[in-house]
């Protein structure tokens, strides 16, 4: 549906004919209601006018077109309708406007008796529903030329598969009026400006060349409304909201702006409280009305799962994937050279240097951001020195100890203590790198925070992982903060070019967390070029990729993971953290104890603590002595034997002390013999 707004000059005083709108506005309204209503019978359906307006010599009027095919003569039957009217004048304005403004002039009017009737049969009779509840309207203008496209395209440095489908769009092959859409669009960029930057010329580009009918847009918001209205055919058949609304959209563009929503295939609890429906109900209506309407999905690039969907569930519907060019050292040289110049700086080189000549992989937010803060430092080093003793917000916040709930219970975990330096290190580093960017003075990369954790089992690996990704989401470092386990059997596939794919997905999914790879060195074949190998090398591809929306952490023994990092000459340049876990001391591990046995709400007398203590000294040592796996297994067991000895004892002498004491009987040596792993003797050999 396509709505004009049409403005009409006479050439004579249009309300004098009637002598004044105000003394016979009753006579007035009726006789132009008939008059407009016998002229719209005459119409073929699909075309409607409705005057809303008179003003002295001025008329305003809106034509409603359902069938698009009727836009080639618009301009026939607006003049049959002032000849009609005996409008003796010249059309001076027509331009397009939204439904909203429709239903506003069709309210609004003193020439229309009943705008509920015209409003139901346009199929906007819960227009309220359709305009407020569930997205925005607009109008566009722009139409660009080939060429003010390709500059716009230099001017955000997105001249790869854009550029391309400019020339595409602009193809001297291509029919110069609209017949169909040969295809629709995915944006992805994970920032906002950008992905309105590249939808706008988009569009500019597909108006100018004839390839839309319309220029309203409709940019839907799936969060909108409650949970209720957020299954559309299901709950909702009276009035299929989605389905109405790609209809009222023919000729012209939807926009799916879906950066950022979550979407998991095999969550079936985030599904069941959330707007997911809404992301699948719209892709049969995008595959039905894909030739009639225009559909524009925004991404970012960590929305790899719904990237996925829509590629799988619209396999036969061709999308063109639009994104933001990753761009050289010399390119993003000259970016800031032009950026700079248009703010009249001339001299720039320390901005310059803050780039890493190392470094092709630039996109235009990061350097956007680069400039940013540099651009901040040279307002108060340069322009306003009164302010260069001010210290930013930013400053005061980057120079704040990290907090949250997640760095203190690291605090508060017994032993670690050269873990817990490492990692207030690398959380240094992070706070320096806030602080130096305050002072525009850390455009550079950031450094990454990959880290290897080695150590004998039970020496909270895996514990500190899990904190360590809290602590970087609490501390706005990750923008997730989950733990992502994976192993071997998680990161290579059976089939020849199956391992690729599989870790990049597994890096998908860990965008914004942490992913922690166990006992990383079972990747490690008897070969080279085995599939162990593609996988590390694509690990090594994906951690410099996204070095600063993932941190990856290599988990396993000390001497095997020595060998792990040798493998590959790429791995060991990229962590820049190793953190060491040492096997518990002895009394260590008696506080482990203690704690296990205090958050169980039970107590322990001091024989039985000896008790305890006499099987760590005869375990500390021994191969996979198991550390603070091996106290929790102590505090079990233990709790099992006073299970089996208060069952034992007559109901009379259980009291709730007997019900929460251990004693040193549930430790008997005997009881813990499989600690100590003798050796096995054998034949009649002795020692």
């Amino acid at each position: 549906m396509i709505v004009l707004k049409v403005e009409f000059t006479a050439n004579e005083n249009i309300l004098e004919r009637e002598q004044t709108i105000y003394e016979k506005r009753e006579t007035m309204t009726h006789e132009l209601t008939d008059i407009i209503y016998d002229y719209n019978k005459e119409l073929p359906n699909g075309i409607k006018v409705y005057l809303y307006n008179i003003r002295s010599k001025t008329a305003k009027f809106d034509v409603i077109i359902e069938n698009n095919g009727f836009l080639a003569n618009i301009h026939k039957y607006i003049k049959d309708f002032t000849d009609m009217m005996e409008w003796n004048g010249e059309i001076t304005n027509i331009e397009e406007i939204t439904l909203k403004s429709l239903k506003g002039d069709i309210q609004r009017t003193n020439y229309i008796d009943n705008s509920s009737e015209i409003l139901s049969k346009c199929g906007m009779e819960d227009i309220r529903m359709y305009l407020e509840r569930h997205g925005e309207e607009k109008v566009f203008t722009d139409s660009l030329t080939k060429e003010k496209a390709q500059k716009m395209c230099n001017n955000i440095l997105c001249d790869n598969a854009l550029l391309s489908e400019i020339e595409r769009i602009f193809d001297e092959s291509s029919p110069k009026k609209f017949i169909a859409h040969p295809v629709q669009y995915i944006i992805m960029s994970d920032n906002d400006k950008i992905r309105q930057q590249i939808r706008n010329i988009l569009l500019g580009c597909l108006w100018n060349a004839g390839r839309l009918q319309s220029r309203r847009i409709y940019i839907f918001d799936y969060m909108r409304g409650n949970s209720n209205e957020g299954r559309f055919f299901s709950e909702t058949p009276k009035f299929d909201t989605m389905s109405k609304l790609y209809k009222l959209q023919h000729g012209g563009t939807i926009i799916l702006p879906l950066a950022g929503a979550r979407y998991e295939e095999n969550d079936e609890q985030y599904k069941k409280n959330s707007y997911s429906d809404r992301i699948t109900d719209f892709l049969p209506l995008i595959r039905k009305y894909r030739h009639e309407v225009l559909s524009i999905i925004e991404l970012s690039r960590r929305d790899e799962a719904i990237y996925n969907l829509i590629c799988k569930e619209l396999a036969n519907v061709i999308f063109v994937k639009l994104d933001e060019s990753i761009v050289s050292y010399q390119r993003a040289v000259e970016f800031l050279h032009s950026r700079a110049a248009k703010d009249s700086i001339i001299n720039c080189n320390n901005l310059i240097n803050t780039l890493s000549s190392d470094r092709n992989d630039y996109i235009l937010d990061e350097l956007e951001n680069i400039y940013a803060r540099w651009y901040d430092g040279y307002l108060y080093n340069h322009i306003y020195p009164c302010y260069r003793s001010f210290h930013s917000l930013g400053i005061e916040k980057a120079k704040k100890e990290p907090q949250g709930k997640a760095y203190n219970e690291l605090q508060s975990l017994i032993g670690l203590k050269q873990a817990k330096e490492v990692i207030q290190q690398a959380l240094d580093l992070r706070r320096m790198q806030d602080i130096r960017a305050a002072y525009s003075l850390a455009a550079q990369p950031r450094t990454s925070l990959h880290m290897v954790f080695t150590g004998n089992p039970g020496t909270a690996k895996t514990t500190v992982a899990r904190l360590l990704a809290r602590i970087l989401k609490e501390n706005n470092v990750l923008s997730v903060g989950n733990l992502i386990e994976v192993g071997r059997q998680d990161l290579v596939d059976r089939y020849v070019g199956g391992t690729a794919p599989r870790v990049k997905k597994l890096f998908a999914k860990a965008r914004g967390s942490v992913l922690f790879i166990d006992e990383a060195y079972s990747l490690l074949d008897d070969h080279k070029a085995s599939f162990g190998d593609e996988a590390i090398n694509t690990i090594v591809q994906e951690m410099e990729n996204q070095r600063e929306e993932i941190v990856v952490i290599f988990a396993g023994y000390p001497t095997e993971m020595e060998e792990f990092l040798k493998r590959n000459t790429g791995l060991e340049s990229r962590i820049c953290f190793k953190v060491p876990f040492e096997d518990y001391t002895e009394d260590e591990l008696i506080k482990i104890f203690k704690k296990f046995v205090s958050d169980a709400k039970m107590k322990i007398n001091e024989d039985a603590l000896n008790a305890v203590r006499k099987i760590v000294r005869e375990s500390i040592g021994q191969k996979d002595a198991g550390n603070g796996r091996l106290m929790r297994n102590i505090f079990e067991k233990g709790k099992m034997h006073q299970a089996s000895r208060v069952v034992k004892m007559p109901s009379a002498d259980i009291t709730e002390d007997v019900l929460i004491e251990l004693r040193a009987e549930d430790f008997s040596s005997n009881n813990f013999s499989h600690q100590h792993n003798p050796k096995i003797k054998i034949g009649f050999f002795n020692e």
